[in-house]
């Protein structure tokens, strides 16, 4: 079956509405898209043929933003294919997405350790822009260094997974007990179990890289129980949600790992975030012409 959108198509779509949302203001107004991310369900590989399709337009601050301050981070852009599968564009300041990653939050995380097709770096024929070259030539350098830079902050880590499946439960308990949406339960009772294996994965030592995707043979079956979703197996799926929530809240050991970790590093840690805010400035400056 073929795609509704790829991160083309996706891409195109943003720089359109790009074009659209600012074009009035003239092209130096206009922000400039570096990368698309694949995001949500279909990253990591729990989607159903029915999932939304989530994207990430990674992008460059035009020189009027710079000049004034301004900032395109939290805007989504939407629309809907033929068969009614929804497409989402969000769009991310590269400014925000080194800011987020020094935070180590998970999206950011995601988009660091993106497989090559889970990104498409926009050639220069279509930006021709030095300045973006030069940014993508250093994300693509911060790639090989991942490891050492995902978890510059583990106990803010830690804290943004777990509230983020608090989230999950809680929608996840409105469609048990409001909505009657058993395959929606299920949905959200995968992502809070996606968060759960991440924290143990990390306190345990594992590489973080396996542990973001599914492989074929977890996602087929992730699929199956959530098309076949019933109100017994969406109580299921919501109970053991609320389990491995209630392993994490309170005084445990993995916050008082990961307070650890954050401790008996922060200075080397600091000083990486620091220069990883540093080197972009003084790209988009020198480009810009500062």
């Amino acid at each position: 079956m073929s795609e509704a959108y790829t991160l083309e198509t996706a891409y195109k779509f943003a720089k359109s509405t790009l074009k659209t949302m600012y074009g009035d203001q003239g092209e130096v107004a206009v922000p400039t898209i570096i990368s698309m991310y694949q995001s949500g369900s279909r990253y990591v590989g729990f989607h159903t043929d029915k999932s939304d399709y989530d994207y990430i337009a990674l992008c460059l601050p035009s020189k009027q933003m710079m000049y004034n301050g301004d900032n395109i981070a939290g805007k989504i852009l939407a629309n809907s294919a033929v068969d009614g599968t929804k497409l989402e564009v969000r769009l991310v300041d590269v400014r925000d997405y080194i800011h987020r990653l020094t935070n180590s939050l998970l999206q950011e995380i995601q988009m660091l350790y993106a497989k090559t097709d889970q990104v498409y770096v926009v050639p220069f024929s279509e930006h021709n822009s030095l300045v973006a070259e030069e940014v993508q030539d250093y994300l693509h350098e911060l790639t090989k260094e991942r490891d050492s830079l995902a978890l510059l902050d583990p106990e803010r880590f830690f804290h943004s997974l777990f509230g983020q499946m608090q989230t999950h439960l809680l929608r996840g308990e409105k469609a048990l007990r409001e909505e009657k949406d058993w395959e929606r339960v299920v949905k959200h009772g995968v992502h809070v179990e996606y968060m759960t294996e991440l924290i143990h994965g990390v306190y345990n030592g594992e590489p973080l890289f396996p542990m973001l995707t599914y492989s074929q043979l977890v996602t087929d079956n992730i699929v199956r129980n959530r098309e076949t979703a019933t109100e017994y197996t969406a109580n299921i799926s919501y109970k053991m949600a609320r389990q491995n929530l209630d392993v994490f809240a309170g005084e445990n050991k993995y916050k008082s790992f990961f307070r650890f970790e954050a401790e008996a590093h922060k200075t080397e840690n600091e000083k990486k975030a620091k220069e990883l805010k540093g080197t972009l400035r003084d790209i988009l400056l020198g480009g810009y012409g500062e």
